[in-house]
């Protein structure tokens, strides 16, 4: 996998929304109260964008900040693995403990 930093992430889905939306740097800068060069360097990944300037950003938009923020398919399908895993571990742990409990002849009751 390569590894872009989230900076860089942001900054991409900030440029394809504005350009998307039909706004020019200029344009969106004016209605977020800096410079187009800060727009660039905020698109380019150069520049932090503030959490107060990502929210006005989203707004202008028209989306929600959600959209703005990568994420991970693969951190999304290792925790489905994961949740499988321990679902299967918890199925053998239980077929353990009625087997052993069969062995020493203690009952089984159903809560």
């Amino acid at each position: 996998m390569v590894n872009i930093s989230i900076r860089y992430q942001i900054a991409q889905k900030v440029r394809s929304w504005r350009l998307k939306r039909g706004y020019t740097q200029k344009n969106l800068a004016g209605k977020i109260g800096v410079t187009y060069q800060i727009v660039l360097q905020y698109e380019k990944g150069t520049r932090k964008i503030s959490i107060e300037k990502l929210y006005a950003i989203a707004e202008i938009l028209s989306i929600g900040i959600v959209d703005l923020i990568p994420v991970s398919n693969e951190k999304i399908c290792l925790k489905n693995e994961e949740l499988n895993l321990i679902r299967e571990y918890k199925k053998i742990n239980e077929s353990i403990t009625k087997a052993k409990n069969k062995r020493s002849g203690k009952r089984e009751y159903n809560t």
